[in-house]
């Protein structure tokens, strides 16, 4: 439903984060409550949307935008699913886009 029909039909930039996220958070759920591949399978799938989120907010949403705030404070839990930089990895990127959105008057 996210993918096929409310992603592609989103007309602005707002929505399909808004739907990218919710996507991926979905993912990430499944993520928590799996193990072996079915774990495996969830978190990169989550982490795909992750991206594709990130990439339509950085060209369509100012940094002070409040869906790209949110966006900041869910990258520590993104870090959950990244075997190679964890927690530590998300924090850092956070404290980031804290930084920009500084710069920028927000």
């Amino acid at each position: 439903l996210l993918d096929g029909n409310l992603i592609k039909s989103a007309s602005t930039g707002e929505s399909k984060v808004f739907y990218q996220k919710m996507m991926a958070d979905y993912y990430r759920y499944i993520a928590e409550f799996s193990d072996g591949d079915a774990k495996t399978k969830a978190a990169e799938s989550a982490r795909a949307a992750y991206q594709a989120m990130d990439e339509v907010a950085e060209k369509d949403l100012v940094e002070t935008h409040p869906i790209r705030l949110g966006m900041a404070l869910n990258v520590p839990v993104q870090g959950d699913l990244e075997p190679r930089g964890g927690v530590q990895d998300g924090a850092h990127r956070l404290r980031g886009r804290h930084r920009g959105a500084g710069q920028r008057g927000g």
